[in-house]
């Protein structure tokens, strides 16, 4: 279960350990880490005279990096995907656009995308529809769990791929020994 960047990261993990994960339960997901090319910035209205805000200037920001294989359609190119995985996203959502939702998932397998508008508010999981649902996590999590949880299979011995290799980078994972080793790391600078 991962919320905004977190759930971002459970699609990362899922292309680069394939197997791992059984289930992703995204909430708000972003499709590609923005903050590796702009500044960040959140705020908050305290009260009708006070604002407060803060701005994040992400030290991978200034690597000189070619992050394009990042977004989740890159990711997920070429790469049967067995991991269900069940997508919440707001139709106000300004940090993670809708529009750019659906386009990213269209083509990842085992993907369900719940758009959440004005109409699903009544269930009492979601509060909005902005970043982040204003939602209820644990009753999020026993819903999905109860709904698309049906039968995982426990192994104890995790069989990885050897050679993982992320589509659009230099980037190869080898699992040869058991533990993963990432592979031409250097060449993406």
């Amino acid at each position: 279960m991962g919320q905004s960047q977190g759930a971002y990261l459970s699609y990362l993990c899922n292309t680069m350990c394939r197997g791992l994960f059984t289930h992703i339960l995204d909430n708000s997901a972003w499709t590609y880490p923005h903050y590796l090319k702009s500044l960040r910035t959140i705020g908050s209205q305290l009260t009708d005279n006070t604002y407060i805000s803060a701005t994040f200037d992400y030290f991978a920001k200034r690597i000189n990096l070619n992050t394009d294989y990042l977004q989740l359609s890159n990711l997920y190119k070429n790469i049967d995907n067995s991991c269900i995985i069940i997508s919440y996203h707001g139709t106000n959502d300004n940090l993670a656009l809708l529009d750019d939702k659906v386009n990213e998932l269209s083509n990842i397998n085992n993907v369900t995308l719940n758009i959440i508008s004005d109409i699903n508010l009544e269930d009492s999981i979601f509060k909005n529809t902005n970043h982040g649902l204003g939602a209820d996590f644990i009753k999020l999590f026993d819903f999905f769990y109860k709904k698309y949880v049906t039968d995982i299979t426990h192994n104890s011995l995790l069989n990885f791929e050897n050679n993982t290799i992320l589509n659009g980078s230099n980037l190869e994972i080898d699992y040869t020994n058991g533990i993963p080793i990432v592979i031409g790391f250097n060449n993406l600078f």
